[in-house]
């Protein structure tokens, strides 16, 4: 597979999970998702995002870092919750 089949499938992957997270958390109202991303997929979440809060009217708030480090964030409890719902 190629190197940026693999970055649009893990983003997507990954924009899967967020979005999950605000259809689980909340249907009827606008929702801020926020979301940490390894810094591969960067250039796929600035495509994709965009497209994401426009149709949707949510807003991403994304924080890049390193895979590692965002796994040691997530592990550690420092996301916090994945979907704030707003009014």
């Amino acid at each position: 597979m190629k190197r940026r089949s693999v970055l649009s499938v893990s983003a997507l992957m990954a924009l899967g999970v967020a979005l999950f997270g605000v259809i689980a958390g909340s249907t009827a109202r606008a929702a801020e998702v926020n979301l940490l991303c390894a810094v591969a997929l960067q250039p796929a979440m600035v495509v994709l995002i965009p497209d994401f809060e426009k149709s949707s009217g949510h807003k991403v708030t994304i924080a890049y870092g390193t895979a590692g480090a965002v796994a040691d964030r997530v592990q550690k409890g420092e996301a916090g919750p994945l979907v704030r719902v707003g009014s």
